[in-house]
């Protein structure tokens, strides 16, 4: 599982310091804002996005747990889905990104899972101020948020003149972003059809657009066009890298 943030982004948010290259120390669950018993580290292959130890022997799950809360995500749990006869079937989770607003705080979490079936599901959940609930960000009154691009914090913070790849999917904005890329995504895949709100991130960017993997046969060039215009602000379109 992937966790798209920043070293320097994780220590803020569990109020502790970056040691080195790539660990947190921070306080544990229930110690005292000065203490550093905890270190956290990222870790794509782990379960939660991050591995913990506690030097103050502190109960692991427990400390998974205070993570997970310090950074927005549920509790972890397998997902699952019901059966005709009433019983349930669990989904394989694969991985878990999620999108943060200009301000860094929690917009939309995407859930990468394999259903019982071995397909790949991506359920969406929202940000409602202290937990996550399922279903697209939507206002009060019910109608749907603007879409926005994965990873925008890193996103925004990039000179106009840096080049900026959209790729298809979160793990490979996450792998370009790893080499010192600015990449990003929407959500929803690549059929997915380009919302008008999106194109004002880009505006007078290069952006090269890319796709996740080699096509079995090429693509239509109506679905090329028509992504292309909705990033027709001073952008370049291409696929100058794959991943």
């Amino acid at each position: 599982m992937t966790i798209s943030i920043s070293y320097q982004r994780l220590a803020e948010l569990l109020g502790g310091d970056v040691r080195g290259a790539d660990e947190v120390s921070c306080p544990g669950p229930g110690h005292s804002a000065g203490d550093r018993s905890l270190s956290v580290k990222l870790d794509k292959d782990a379960p939660d996005g991050f591995v913990v130890h506690s030097f103050a022997g502190d109960d692991p799950l427990a400390c998974r747990d205070y993570v997970r809360d310090k950074l927005g995500l549920a509790p972890f749990e397998p997902m699952k889905r019901k059966k005709k006869n009433g019983g349930q079937e669990q989904w394989t989770p694969l991985g878990e990104y999620i999108y943060r607003d200009e301000h860094g705080e929690p917009y939309l979490k995407v859930r990468k899972c394999r259903d019982h079936n071995g397909e790949k599901q991506f359920p969406q959940y929202h940000w409602h101020g202290q937990q996550w609930q399922k279903g697209k960000p939507r206002t009060a009154d019910g109608k749907p948020k603007p879409k926005i691009p994965y990873r925008l914090p890193e996103f925004i913070a990039a000179p106009l003149t840096t080049t900026v790849y959209f790729v298809e999917g979160e793990g490979c904005a996450d792998s370009l972003a790893d080499i010192g890329l600015v990449a990003t995504t929407a959500s929803e895949g690549a059929n997915a059809k380009w919302v008008p709100e999106l194109t004002s991130y880009f505006k007078g960017r290069r952006v090269v657009v890319g796709r996740s993997r080699p096509p079995s046969r090429p693509r239509p060039r109506r679905r090329r066009r028509r992504r292309s215009k909705g990033l027709s602000c001073g952008t370049r379109i291409g696929s100058r890298r794959q991943c």
